[in-house]
């Protein structure tokens, strides 16, 4: 976002800046046009404006006004409603009460599907420009004639003889005028002129930032305002532009709408940027009218001839029309020292270096090319399947034909400065030739080395053997050979290391796999949106990004690069069109190449939809057929309709408006009176009710956008149905009272054998209610076991449990040093013994200080105080129980000892803040935790030491008066950076 850099203060900067931080850039994001060819009656456009349910309101130059929901266009126009042809402003003041404001006809009003010719005599013959209200007052600019003011049905003329184009209210409540003369402010029932100069040039348009700064487009350039005055815009692509509109995006960037495109600006590590657009990459066209951020947070703008356009996502920036960069399929990328290595299925060999230089480097006369890292990270060599080879070294840029394989090459890499050649049959070392028969496998697929050994994938599994300055080391006997074990039936197709050792293995059409320390472990599917894994890649945080069938999958990892703690996919819904082949991650972000060229892809750019549809509904049909207003002849929705009886087989129709997203709805309906839960129609915009018994009903439908935002207040329509004579009440009353008269001798004949009966069934029905009861006692204590008392009381009542928030409350992590070596050493009997009799000790430690137990995962212990009640003393509670686990633990130790077990330490990490705890799932209810402050507490266990209790900064503040704690100052945390943290003095005393 552009921050407040732009002060006077800082215009020397600001200039500096401008001027050094580069040229206009031409990444294209992508645009969704709309103009005549698509249902617009005509391409140029005044305003843009949305209604209540989020549908576009379009003012045209010729086409009246335009009402778009993402389906269907609506217009009011001189032909169908006799509003006039051009429609200069639109003003949605409230649901029913949208102003119009036309050339020449006046002030209009459109209320629901109606539009209506407000008739002020004063404004015929008027060019209105602009149309707002503060309070009561609805204040009106024209061309020519001054502002107007409309209040309880009068018309005065406020300010004569100037020529309006424009009018804010600011965040102060105070209106500002955009007019040929400069800008004049309206304040206290008085106007008042401009007084600085830089007011006083001819104003086009006017802006409020997220910052209170009010911006003005001129007809040369542009100005701000902030608590100093008037300040000048010194961008040189703006200076000569006359300036039509400003808006920002969703993330405060600036956009200038311009008679030659877009220009948009966003400031970035201090430093200011400026991105163009244009007819060369990507608008319909390149005079911009109006430009306006819907609530969907998606950017529209309008054009003098191309209609209007939509930024639909700035997540994605495809580069495939810069110059120099590729448009064809990328067959393979490598990022090596922030720069960008791309090979091209036309056989290019292309650098991106760290200064945003693109250069070819090479062609290769067979286009297909893979690339490979050497271990010294300065060498590159460029295969391709005939086995012809180029090395690039980084450094000098020089490049060096390595010959011909003689196999029929994967890939090359350099290990102890000696190169290995990897084929398809067969791998070239520098001390001998490892052939698929080896191995017994039909193919080698993919291959990688660390300083002692090589993996080598594979059609039928993982190998790896032995690798001492690039010769391999194989068993004596070949039959020795064996894959590692439970990769044998696996399909090997791409694998990567990670710094802690950790080998990750995507396969041909099983998933994701790790193997470390001799186990080989198959990740769980569900984090994946397709099993077929394509290329594997990790990011500076050493986070997994992978290249699947479907798509990109972003996988989070815990400390250790155990455990997956979050994960992502990315698609065609997100933009991602074409195939995906391979990824790279430099210090720019995330590079996918695809079938089409290279994409640049920002996640936290990525664009959510906060703003559930809206919902219209359109007819409801009997029997299939519409309901007519017969003197029109027209299909109409009466209001709560009376049905008759035979009139019960009733089909809604209605639709969602959400332009943000070209995906389709979700909808979800009930019927009150009939239905108690929600029915799933998927995509489908109707639903029938066959055979409706008599009642009063109501029709509730709701819809979801694609990130998943329900409406919170569904659409609501009430009808009812009649009942048929013979259920009409006096008719009921009637032969109940024959059926009584007949069945009373009956009913007493009955009920002196039924009394026997009874007495002999409530005997039995004690005797079962105290089973009941007693077995209801059993159940309650194993919920309150499982469970708080708080939540297991609220899951009693209600069958289910409230997420909570907690503003303030302490979490804490804890696992043993050295578990993973133990489990080796002792028996699995003993290893359970040892952590149960731990596990037991803790669990006794939270009853003395109120500590909530949230769960254990192996030899991790996390729990959390403050939840599920509120508590002040939360901090020192944690923090003496955290003592107390340790004088437990060195208690435990010394019996182990005693006994002849070894001994373990444990590790503590404790960190205070706001989080979120509730139940999970339907079977096998869990009380679980979520938030930063969960992954923050996790990061200060994994940051300490053995038998040692480490304070995050926001803990340490809390406890600070009561437990004595040595500063550790600032320490790297995954994924945070620098935290300050503090040691427990005296931790077990």
């Amino acid at each position: 976002m552009v921050l407040n850099m732009f002060g006077s203060k800082h215009s020397i900067l600001v200039v500096f800046l401008w001027i050094f931080s580069g040229g206009l850039f031409a990444q294209q994001y992508d645009f969704q046009s709309f103009g005549s060819g698509n249902g617009l009656p005509v391409d140029g456009v005044y305003d843009i404006e949305e209604d209540h349910l989020g549908r576009l309101l379009i003012g045209t130059e010729g086409g009246g006004l335009v009402r778009w929901d993402g389906n269907r266009f609506e217009i009011w126009d001189q032909r169908s409603h006799g509003l006039e042809d051009i429609v200069r402003c639109i003003y949605p003041q409230s649901k029913d009460s949208i102003w119009i404001g036309t050339v020449s006809s006046g002030l209009w009003l459109l209320q629901g599907d109606s539009i209506l010719d407000v008739g002020i005599e004063a404004l015929r013959g008027k060019e209105i420009r602009k149309v707002i209200s503060m309070e009561d007052q609805l204040f009106i600019a024209t061309k020519e004639s001054g502002l107007y003011c409309l209040k309880d049905g009068e018309v005065e003329l406020l300010a004569e003889g100037i020529t309006l184009r424009d009018l804010i209210i600011d965040s102060e409540n105070q209106l500002w005028m955009a007019s040929d003369d400069g800008i004049f402010q309206w304040k206290q029932e008085q106007l008042f002129a401009p007084s600085d100069s830089l007011s006083q040039q001819q104003c086009i348009t006017l802006f409020e930032d997220d910052y209170g700064r009010l911006w003005a487009g001129l007809q040369r350039g542009a100005i701000y305002r902030d608590d100093l005055g008037w300040h000048s815009v010194d961008i040189p692509e703006l200076s000569d532009q006359r300036i039509k509109s400003i808006a920002s995006d969703i993330h405060g960037d600036l956009w200038f709408g311009t008679r030659h495109g877009l220009i948009e600006v966003v400031e970035d590590g201090g430093q200011i940027q400026r991105y163009s657009y244009s007819t060369e990459n990507g608008l319909t066209n390149d005079r911009i009218r109006d430009l306006h951020l819907s609530s969907y947070g998606t950017l529209w703008i309008g054009t003098y001839f191309g209609g209007i356009e939509q930024l639909m996502s700035q997540s994605i920036a495809r580069y495939d029309d810069v110059p120099g960069f590729p448009d064809d399929a990328i067959l393979s990328m490598l990022a090596v020292n922030q720069e960008l290595l791309i090979a091209t299925s036309d056989g290019k060999l292309i650098l991106h270096d760290s200064f945003g230089t693109v250069t070819e480097i090479a062609t290769l006369d067979n286009p297909i090319v893979d690339l490979t890292l050497a271990a010294n990270e300065n060498a590159v060599i460029a295969t391709n399947e005939l086995g012809e080879r180029l090395l690039l070294t980084l450094s000098d840029r020089n490049l060096l034909p390595l010959g011909r394989s003689q196999s029929e090459a994967i890939s090359a890499h350099i290990s102890g400065g000696k190169l290995i050649e990897v084929g398809k049959r067969t791998i070239r070392f520098i001390n001998r030739q490892l052939n698929t028969w080896d191995v017994a496998c039909d193919e080698f697929t993919s291959f990688s080395a660390n300083d002692t050994s090589c993996f080598i994938g594979t059609t039928c599994g993982l190998f790896t053997f032995p690798l001492i300055d690039g010769k391999l080391i194989l068993p004596e006997n070949v039959e020795e050979i064996l894959p590692i074990s439970g990769s044998e039936n696996v399909s090997v197709r791409c694998m990567k290391e990670d710094s802690s050792g950790q080998l990750w293995v995507g396969s041909a059409a099983q998933g994701l796999y790790s193997y470390r320390d001799g186990k080989w472990i198959h990740q769980s599917n569900r984090y994946l949106s397709d099993l077929r894994i394509r290329s594997i890649t990790f990011d500076s945080y050493e986070n997994l990004w992978l290249v699947t069938a479907a798509g990109i999958d972003y996988l989070e990892l815990a400390p250790g690069q155990e455990i997956i703690l979050d994960y992502e996919h990315y698609g065609a819904k997100d933009g991602f069109e074409a195939q995906v082949l391979n990824l790279a991650c430099t210090g720019e972000g995330i590079w996918v190449g695809t079938t089409r060229g290279i994409i640049h892809f920002d996640p936290e750019q990525a664009f959510t939809n906060p703003t559930p549809p809206g919902l219209i509904l359109d007819q409801l049909r009997i029997d299939y057929e519409p309901l007519l207003d017969e003197a029109q002849n027209v299909i109409f929705l009466p209001l709560e309709p009376s049905l008759a009886h035979d009139q019960n087989h009733v089909t809604f129709y209605f639709r969602g408006v959400d332009l943000a997203s070209e995906e389709p709805l979700s909808f979800q309906c009930k019927l009150e009176g009939l239905e108690e839960q929600w029915v799933d129609l998927g995509s489908i915009g109707s639903h029938t009710y066959p055979e409706l018994p008599p009642g009063d009903f109501t029709f509730l439908v709701r819809a979801q956008n694609k990130d998943g935002k329900w409406n919170e207040s569904p659409l609501t329509y009430t009808f009812s149905i009649q009942s048929p004579w013979y259920l009409e009440p006096w008719f009921i009353l009637l032969v109940l009272a024959v059926l009584i008269a007949t069945t009373y001798s009956f009913v007493q004949f009955r009920l002196r054998q039924l009394k026997k009966a009874n007495e002999k069934l409530e005997a039995q029905v004690q005797e079962r209610t105290a089973e009941v009861r007693e077995e209801k006692e059993k159940s309650e204590r194993l919920l309150l076991n499982i469970l708080p008392k708080e939540t297991a009381e609220e899951l009693k009542e209600k069958g289910r449990a409230e997420t909570r928030i907690y503003k303030n409350a302490s979490v804490l992590f804890s696992d043993l040093k050295g578990f993973t070596q133990l489990t080796e050493k002792v028996d699995a009997p003993e290893l359970v013994g040892l952590l149960d009799e731990a596990f037991k000790a803790f669990d006794r430690c939270c009853d003395r200080f109120d500590v909530e137990k949230i769960k254990t995962i192996g030899d991790a212990y996390m729990c959390a105080t403050g939840i599920p009640k509120e508590d002040p003393e939360h901090a020192i509670k944690m923090v003496h129980f955290a003592q107390a686990m340790l004088v437990e633990m060195d208690a435990i130790n010394a019996r182990n000892i005693e006994k002849g077990l070894p001994s373990c330490e444990i590790r503590i990490g404790i960190h205070s803040g706001p989080l979120i705890a509730g139940v999970v799932g339907e079977k096998k209810f869990a009380y679980d935790i979520w938030g930063d402050t969960v992954n923050i507490a996790a990061r200060m266990e994994s940051s300490g030491e053995p038998s040692r209790i480490n304070l995050s900064d926001s803990t340490f503040i809390l406890v600070k008066n009561e437990v004595h704690c040595v500063p550790r100052g600032k320490v790297v945390a995954k994924n945070k950076g620098e935290l300050e943290m503090y040691f427990v003095e005296n931790n077990g005393e």
